[in-house]
């Protein structure tokens, strides 16, 4: 794909969902970004790629427009275009009462949790090594122990907490207009997490997810009038960036110590010179940009058998392997040669093996439906039930260029937890309101 193909794509598709959305900030505009800058990235070829196949290209561009098609669905429904974002009332009033305390020790009482997660595990780490020089030159042995489910002792899933955490410090965030303590704490947490894990999957998570969140909930407070609170954007923006900053060190530390090589064969004497760079390096080239690549080989070899589903939905497969029900699938996916190793494959990867050409077109369309649906109905009844799915969708969708986050129980974990608390909290929310209105 040329590169002006790719560039008229990107700026069309930006400027239809600002004018059905209302903003630049949605599904549509995170979607054709994420993957108009990796195919941009891959392009480029500053390592050096093999070419995509036609197949390839085909499903690339019938994964897009399937999320495109079913992101605008709605639109041409009746009754529905052209009012979705003009509700102003806000029956979420009751979050920022007496300074947002609510929400303030909700996301403390989650991160807590979720810091305990991380120090746990870096204390089963020392008991196994002794010393954190040990455990940091052990990085890659016990990244592959870690995979293989053989690191005991590790209370598993606690990382969900600093996930719900980050959600409720994000909205916290979004209401104080500025970075605070509270909305530290479970970045920090996941973070130490990752470290321990010498994985960057689950910082990119919870940076995609704090984003996300704390965006959207601004957005959603500038259509409504009960919260009257000056804020700076710009000033946030920049805390924003001291957070990615934070991100990128420690993915910077687990490349560090996990010993990954920087010498690639064919790269660009330009990606060469960046060997030595702390945060600019050809492995962080290639995390960005190999996916389409190994999507590609993945699907010229096309020998990998998978049952229905268990691909996109591993945790539940795996959890029903606790009882003889299924066999246990494995997180760590195949990895192909491009011509340098690598093995994640975008999550077309994952609806290509479980669903077949079909969930190419059908899985992304619903994906993009359910968004927007999901995206009306918070913001046209301000109820906080569907806040949680939206941000996880979203998440989701600014991921799916690396892989599918249902993949992983964490996702799934903190979205099931979010989604039977926040229903309680409107309950709570409109019986407080009919109390003060009688």
């Amino acid at each position: 794909m040329s590169f002006l193909i790719l560039f008229i794509v990107v700026t069309t598709t930006l400027i239809i969902s600002k004018h059905l959305f209302k903003k630049w900030f949605n599904h549509l505009t995170i979607y054709v970004i994420t993957w108009g800058g990796m195919i941009f990235l891959y392009e480029l070829k500053y390592l050096s790629y093999y070419d995509i196949g036609d197949t390839t290209w085909f499903i690339i561009c019938g994964g897009f427009l399937s999320f495109f098609l079913g992101s605008i669905t709605i639109f041409f429904a009746k009754n529905t275009a052209g009012h979705h974002l003009q509700n102003t009332h806000n029956n979420n009033e009751i979050l920022f009462y007496d300074n947002g305390k609510i929400l303030k020790y909700t996301a403390l009482f989650f991160s807590t949790i979720g810091l305990f997660g991380a120090i746990q595990t870096w204390m089963v780490l020392f008991r196994m090594f002794g010393s954190l020089p040990k455990i940091l030159l052990s990085g890659n042995t016990i990244y592959q122990l870690r995979v293989s489910g053989e690191v005991e002792g590790v209370i598993p899933y606690l990382i969900s907490f600093s996930l719900l955490g980050i959600f409720f410090s994000g909205i916290y965030t979004a209401y104080r207009g500025k970075l605070t303590i509270i909305s530290i704490i479970p970045i920090v947490a996941i973070i130490l997490k990752s470290i321990a894990d010498f994985s960057r999957i689950q910082m990119l998570l919870g940076m995609m997810e704090f984003l996300v969140t704390v965006i959207l909930f601004r957005n959603f407070m500038a259509q409504h009038t009960v919260v009257q609170k000056k804020f700076s954007n710009k000033k946030l923006y920049f805390e924003f960036i001291g957070i990615i900053l934070l991100v990128i060190f420690g993915a910077t530390l687990v490349k560090t110590f996990r010993g990954t090589i920087e010498s690639y064969k064919g790269a660009s004497s330009a990606l060469n010179e960046t060997k030595s760079n702390l945060f600019i390096s050809p492995s962080l080239y290639l995390y960005l940009s190999s996916n389409i690549g190994v999507l590609n080989k993945f699907i010229e070899e096309n020998n990998e058998e998978a049952n229905f589903g268990e691909n996109t939905f591993t945790p539940i497969y795996n959890f029903l392997s606790k009882f003889n029900l299924t066999e246990r699938v494995s997180f760590n996916e195949r990895g192909y040669f491009i011509p340098m190793w690598s093995n994640s494959a975008t999550y077309l990867r994952e609806l290509y093996a479980d669903y077949g050409i079909a969930g190419i077109f059908l899985i992304p369309y619903l994906l993009g439906l359910l968004t927007t649906y999901t995206w009306m109905r918070f913001f046209t009844t301000s109820e906080l039930k569907y806040f949680p799915l939206l941000v996880f969708l979203l998440v989701l969708i600014s991921l799916s260029w690396f892989s599918s986050m249902t993949k992983g129980g964490n996702w799934l974990i903190s979205l099931t937890i979010l989604g039977l608390m926040t229903p309680i909290i409107d309950t709570i929310i409109l019986g407080k309101k009919k109390i003060n209105t009688t």
